[in-house]
């Protein structure tokens, strides 16, 4: 009785059903159990390194109080924390993550990009140069005739969160062009425009 007439599960003869699965399951879904503490929403900007690797920050209160809060690895931007037990009242805070970019790397999932800068004699004829990781420089191996947007990746070097593997970097080359000739580079490059010019009529 108390379920027909259009009164739904509750309030019809002063009956809820949350009382009554409450009663019939110990309690864990009874009205004192779905009314806990209330819960509060914050917002946290944090840099891109530590979303990144993961660290700590501070979260102040209008009211003077502060808390640590520990950033996992590999959280994303606006995705959400929950610190259990830590809102006044010792409800639950949600924490909103606002993530700065960084002006080196870009993410894609776990996989991380960075744009580095190298000279025409460098991708023609290879070399070795300096890349930065979020554990710090790395040296990469620029192969010989390596082209200007060419990307190397260098595996396990991108983020790396618990229980999973590592992401990759992935470097892309950008052949920087002088923005001046003396007549001796201007000569070199006129015998490498030749060169190169008779080489592929010669291949076609």
């Amino acid at each position: 009785g108390g379920f027909s007439g259009g009164q739904g599960f509750s309030g019809a003869q002063g009956f809820d059903v949350d009382d009554l699965l409450g009663s019939l399951f110990g309690g864990g879904r009874g009205r004192s159990a779905r009314q806990g503490p209330p819960s509060m929403r914050a917002d946290l900007a944090i840099d891109f390194r530590t979303a990144a690797t993961g660290g700590e920050r501070d979260l102040s209160f209008g009211d003077g109080r502060s808390l640590k809060v520990r950033i996992p690895a590999g959280v994303n931007d606006g995705g959400t924390l929950r610190l259990r037990g830590k809102a006044p009242g010792g409800g639950d805070i949600l924490l909103s993550l606002h993530v700065q970019p960084d002006p080196a790397f870009e993410r894609d999932g776990d996989d991380l990009y960075v744009t580095v800068p190298v000279t025409v004699g460098q991708a023609l004829l290879g070399s070795r140069v300096d890349v930065p990781t979020l554990s710090g420089s790395v040296k990469l191996t620029i192969p010989e005739g390596s082209q200007n947007g060419q990307k190397l990746r260098l595996r396990g070097k991108g983020i790396q969160r618990s229980n999973r593997p590592a992401g990759d970097l992935y470097v892309k080359l950008e052949v920087k062009l002088p923005e001046f000739l003396d007549e001796e580079t201007r000569r070199a490059v006129e015998t490498l425009e030749k060169a190169y010019a008779g080489r592929t009529h010669a291949a076609a």
